[in-house]
C-alpha cells in the first residue's frame, strides 16, 4: 500500500464511510493456510463415493459446486455433503494478522462495517484473542441491524460455528428458504446501509462462479467513492474469472494492490494505530507546554517501520484497557491528553521507544491512562495480566492520583533473573515518576 492509497483510506475511515468485503483469499495466508476450492475439492469425490457406495456421475465430479448440486438433488446436502464430506477441521485454524486487524478495526468502528463469504470464524477467533467479549458474526440483515459494541460484521454465506446446515456451497440452495430469506435480508440491509460507502474488496476474486454471480447482484446499486481491491492476481486473470465484478468495480475510482489480504490489513491497521497516537500527541502539545513550561524540542516518532502489534500495544494503554481487553476509541478524546504529555515528557528526557514501552534511566516504562482515577484501581485493573521477565519496571499511570489503598507487597520487589521469573511492575502516577526516574 503506497501512501497515497493509504492517506485515502485513513481518510475514508474518518469519515465513517470504510467497508470490508472479504473473500477465501483472507484465510488462505498463513498460519490459517484454509484451501482455496481445490484444495478443499480434493478428497471430497472418494470420500463421497466411498459414503454412498458407488461411483459418481461425470458431471458431479466436475467441481465442488457440482457436486453440492448433485447432492442437493438427492436430498443429501446436508447429512452427507456438509457432516460428511466437507473436512471442517481445515477451517478451524490460527487467525493470521489479516483477521486480527479486522477484528480490531471492527471493535473500534474505524471499519463501517465488515461483509464475508468465508464461513471460516478465524475474524471471530482472532476478536477473542484480542479481547473482545464477543463478537457477533451476523448471518443475514436481520442480525447485522442488532446494536453491538462493535461494527456489523455480516457473514453472507453462513458460518460453520452457527447453523452449519445452512451454510452456502450452489447457487441452487438460494430457492428455498431460509437462505432466499437471508440472502434477501442481507442485500435489503446493504441497500440501506452500505450504498455510498467506500469498499476494500480482500480476495474476493472466487474461483466459484456463484459466488460471484451472488454478491454482484447484493452490490449492483452501489455507488462507493472508492474501490480498492487487494489480490495478488493480475488483472488480465481478475478480469476474466470475474468480468461482472471488474465491470462494478471500475464504475468508480479503483486501486488494485497486488498483495495478501493478511499483508494488506496489517499495514492498514499498523497505520491507523499510528496516525491514532500521533493524533494523540499533537492534541497534547499545549497541555505539555502548561504541565512542564518548556516546549518539546523533538517531536515523538511512532515509527512506521514499528510492528502494528506494538503500535496497538501503545493504542490499548493510551484507552486505557489492559492486555486483554479491546480498545473501542476511534480517535483520541480530550482525557487522554495527559498521555501524550508523558510520552513526549520521556522522549524530551532521553527516552527511546523500544517495541510498546520506553528505555530511560536505565529502565523499562511503560504509559496507561489513568483517567482521573486513583492510582490502586488502575493497577488493580490491570492486574490479571500475565507478568513475564520482560514486563516493564515502571508503569506511568498518567492522569491517576495516589491514594492511601495498601501497597502491594510485591510492588518494588527486585528486577526479573534466569532463576526467578518475571516480577510486578512498580506503579506511578506521572508526578512520580519524575522522582522514580530521576528526571
Amino acid at each position: 500500500m503506497d501512501d497515497i492509497l493509504a492517506s485515502r483510506i485513513l481518510a475514508s475511515i474518518e469519515a465513517d464511510r470504510l467497508v470490508a468485503f472479504c473473500g477465501a483469499g483472507l484465510s488462505m495466508a498463513s498460519p490459517s493456510d484454509v484451501p482455496g476450492v481445490a484444495g478443499l475439492f480434493a478428497t471430497c469425490v472418494p470420500k463421497y463415493e466411498q459414503i454412498i457406495g458407488m461411483q459418481l456421475p461425470a458431471h458431479a465430479k466436475a467441481s465442488l459446486e457440482e457436486l453440492a448440486k448433485y447432492a442437493l438433488g438427492r436430498h443429501e446436502l446436508p447429512q452427507i455433503f456438509i457432516h460428511r464430506v466437507i473436512d471442517w477441521y481445515r477451517f478451524i485454524r490460527n487467525p493470521n494478522k489479516g483477521h486480527r486487524a479486522i477484528a480490531d478495526l471492527l471493535a473500534c468502528k474505524a471499519l463501517c462495517a465488515g461483509v464475508t463469504t468465508n464461513v471460516d470464524p478465524l475474524v471471530e477467533q482472532a476478536a477473542t484473542d484480542l479481547g473482545e467479549p464477543h463478537l457477533f458474526a451476523a448471518l443475514d440483515g436481520n442480525e447485522a441491524s442488532v446494536s453491538c459494541p462493535h461494527a456489523p460484521f455480516l457473514k453472507l454465506h453462513g458460518c460453520c460455528n452457527r447453523e452449519k446446515d445452512n451454510t452456502v456451497w450452489c447457487k441452487e440452495q438460494l430457492d428455498e428458504d431460509p437462505l432466499k430469506r437471508r440472502i434477501k435480508a442481507s442485500k435489503d440491509w446493504m441497500a440501506g446501509n452500505l450504498l455510498t460507502k467506500d469498499i476494500i474488496f480482500v480476495g474476493f476474486w472466487s474461483d466459484w462462479s456463484y459466488l460471484n454471480s451472488i454478491f454482484e447482484d447484493c452490490i449492483a446499486t452501489f455507488q462507493p467513492g472508492f474501490i480498492v481491491l487487494v489480490d495478488p492476481n493480475d488483472q488480465a486473470n481478475l478480469e476474466t474469472k470475474a468480468p461482472g465484478l471488474w465491470g462494478l468495480a471500475h464504475r468508480n475510482e479503483f486501486f488494485h494492490v497486488q498483495e495478501s489480504g493478511a499483508v494488506f490489513f496489517d499495514e492498514l491497521r499498523r497505520r491507523f494505530s499510528k496516525k491514532f497516537l500521533d493524533e494523540l500527541v499533537r492534541d497534547s502539545i499545549t497541555s505539555y507546554q502548561g504541565l512542564t513550561g518548556n516546549v518539546a524540542a523533538a517531536p515523538v516518532s511512532f515509527d512506521l517501520t514499528s510492528n502494528s502489534e506494538d503500535l496497538y500495544a501503545l493504542r490499548r494503554d493510551a484507552c486505557g484497557e489492559p492486555i486483554g481487553q479491546i480498545p473501542r476509541l476511534k480517535r483520541p478524546d480530550r482525557v487522554m491528553n495527559i498521555v501524550g504529555v508523558a510520552h513526549q515528557f520521556l522522549v524530551q528526557n532521553g527516552g527511546s521507544l523500544t517495541g510498546a514501552s520506553y528505555n530511560i534511566a536505565s529502565k523499562t516504562v511503560r504509559v496507561v491512562l489513568g483517567s482521573g482515577q486513583a492510582l490502586s484501581r488502575v493497577e488493580a485493573k490491570f492486574e490479571a495480566e500475565p507478568t513475564t521477565p520482560l514486563s516493564p519496571e515502571v508503569v506511568i499511570c498518567a492522569g491517576a492520583f495516589p491514594d492511601a489503598a495498601p501497597v502491594n507487597i510485591l510492588r518494588g520487589s527486585p528486577p526479573p533473573t534466569v532463576v526467578r521469573a518475571g516480577s510486578r511492575s512498580k506503579w506511578v502516577t506521572f508526578d512520580q515518576a519524575k522522582t522514580e526516574l530521576g528526571l
